[in-house]
């Protein structure tokens, strides 16, 4: 599986939501990974948010993972993703643009 990651926080950290254009191709999963073991929520514990992606069909397809905080800036990343015949999966980064409300 090919990972992406991104950092985040407890307490109004960034949150993060994928947009994969054609999920017949790639599927992801998500998790969490904190910086320390010991970690108490909400007191402003760092961990990384890590999407794992698994090629389903050969072909290219565009995702884009939006990242959302009321305290931090709001981006969008936008990938271009290939699968190959053996189902490995590479992304090519477009843009990162910040969306302003």
């Amino acid at each position: 599986m090919t990972e992406l990651s991104f950092e985040s926080f407890d307490g109004g950290g960034p949150e993060f939501n994928v947009i994969i254009y054609d999920g017949s191709i790639v599927s992801y999963e998500r998790h969490v990974q904190y910086y320390k073991e010991d970690h108490e929520q909400m007191t402003g514990a760092g961990y990384n948010v890590v999407f794992s992606f698994k090629g389903l069909a050969q072909g290219e397809t565009e995702m884009m993972i939006e990242e959302r905080s009321p305290i931090a800036d709001n981006l969008d990343h936008k990938y271009k993703v290939k699968v190959d015949e053996n189902l490995h999966v590479e992304f090519e980064i477009i843009s990162v643009e910040e969306i302003s409300y």
